[in-house]
């Protein structure tokens, strides 16, 4: 289906040394820390454009996953910084001799894909690394959500839909607030929903490509949040594994 053109920059010969600060979370496919820029090294016209960053860095045996969720943030471009992260690069970093890979705690391995992801896949002796904005919390826990925040929520997803793109994956973990303006970016005014969402969705690992309407999206994830949105108040909520409730197109 037709989308939006992808308006990216021309490649340039820069340089952005990161150091890895606390971590911010843990999902199937990686890590995610803090990214500090170390100024030593790092292009001058990078140090006033760049908002915080994170870094997500793969497991063994995950890079796969990680090139799959790159591909999606490229694809999903001209959302980013209204409904998920701005992205700014997939990479591959040689390990050395003496820092062991860890291995997905869930015992996850990558999937059958294509032959070049499969290359990047098989290269050992590396470590994928997914760079993007710093967001913000996760939705609050233990509190009334406002009618306004439960809107927001539908609407980042059906930003994807537009996009003709299922994350597949609709959990709790996975919806963060936007960053704040300083020091991070400004949000961009969703071109769909006419206003700034305070919401971004993450985690693309799963995510498919479809031809079905925004209807049938639009049911998809209102399945997928109201086990997140209705319990929040209450102190809990229900991930898709823990009901049944799962869209597989395999």
């Amino acid at each position: 289906p037709p989308r939006p053109p992808v308006n990216l920059p021309l490649t340039g010969n820069l340089k952005l040394p990161l150091l890895l600060g606390p971590r911010l979370g843990t999902g199937s496919s990686g890590l995610i820390f803090e990214a500090q820029i170390d100024p030593d090294g790092t292009s001058p016209c990078l140090l006033s454009t760049l908002p915080p960053l994170a870094a997500k860095v793969s497991y063994r045996g995950r890079r796969a996953a990680s090139a799959h969720e790159a591909y999606y943030y490229d694809t999903l471009q001209p959302l980013q910084g209204i409904s998920i992260a701005r992205f700014y690069g997939h990479f591959l970093a040689e390990l050395p001799s003496d820092i062991s890979l860890l291995y997905s705690p869930e015992g996850y391995e990558d999937d059958p894909v294509d032959s070049d992801i499969e290359e990047i896949a098989e290269t050992s002796d590396s470590v994928s690394i997914l760079v993007m904005e710093r967001l913000g919390d996760l939705l609050p826990v233990g509190e009334p959500l406002s009618d306004s925040l439960k809107q927001d929520a539908y609407d980042i997803y059906d930003d994807l839909a537009h996009m003709h793109i299922w994350p597949r994956d609709v959990r709790y973990a996975n919806i963060l607030s936007a960053p704040p303006s300083v020091p991070g970016l400004p949000s961009v005014i969703c071109p769909i929903h006419n206003r700034a969402h305070t919401w971004r969705v993450v985690d693309f690992e799963h995510a498919v490509e479809t031809n079905v309407s925004l209807e049938a999206h639009a049911m998809w994830a209102k399945g997928y949040l109201l086990n997140i949105l209705i319990y929040l108040p209450r102190g809990y909520w229900i991930d898709p594994e823990d009901c049944g409730l799962y869209i597989d197109f395999t």
